[in-house]
């Protein structure tokens, strides 16, 4: 015959503590983590960091590029609209030239120095055949062709900054592209 040990009230009350806290640790949200993969490879991580300095410096170079091309529309505008496009061009050139200390800003917090020189600073931008002496219309077409460069530049940079997990620098980046897409409307309308 088996003889039944007995529980003391004791050894009864911490086991039914326990099933009670392994109750409640089942009603509790589980928490998942996420594991980020780490970039282990440093050469690839300085890849990674270069690609997004090129990245801003081209959107440096671009934006002050499309600033100096406002001011000299603004400055050459000569016609019937000449104080409405006097006055867009200057509200444009304004704007693009304020931005560029934020642009030149996250190069530097990634690291590097901005350009130092209008050589450096333009080195990456294609020879611009607009002139003074054209129509406004034909400037307004090479505006236009600058900012659609710019937007597809954008587009690039947004996914790069992304892969190199750099959210601030993407989401201004995101600002950009949303400034850029939208003067590309008001010069398509001014054109029609």
């Amino acid at each position: 015959m088996k003889t039944r040990t007995t529980k003391s009230a004791n050894d009864l009350l911490i086991e039914s503590f326990n099933l009670q806290t392994e109750l409640n640790d089942l009603k509790k949200p589980v928490l998942i983590e996420i594991e980020i993969e780490k970039d282990e490879d440093a050469e690839e991580s300085k890849m990674s960091k270069s690609k997004i300095i090129m990245a801003m410096r081209l959107i440096l170079s671009g934006t002050f590029h499309m600033y100096f091309k406002a001011h000299v529309i603004h400055w050459n505008v000569e016609g019937f609209d000449f104080p409405q496009y006097h006055d867009f061009f200057g509200e444009k050139y304004k704007e693009l030239h304020e931005i560029t200390d934020r642009i030149a800003e996250y190069i530097r917090i990634l690291g590097e120095k901005a350009p130092a020189t209008l050589g450096a600073l333009t080195a990456n931008m294609p020879a611009d055949t607009m002139s003074e002496n054209d129509s406004i219309d034909a400037m307004i077409v090479s505006f236009s062709a600058d900012n659609e460069k710019m937007i597809a530049v954008l587009r690039k940079s947004i996914k790069i900054a992304g892969y190199c997990d750099e959210p601030a620098i993407e989401n201004f980046l995101q600002e950009r592209l949303d400034y850029h897409q939208k003067l590309a409307w008001m010069v398509r309308v001014i054109k029609k």
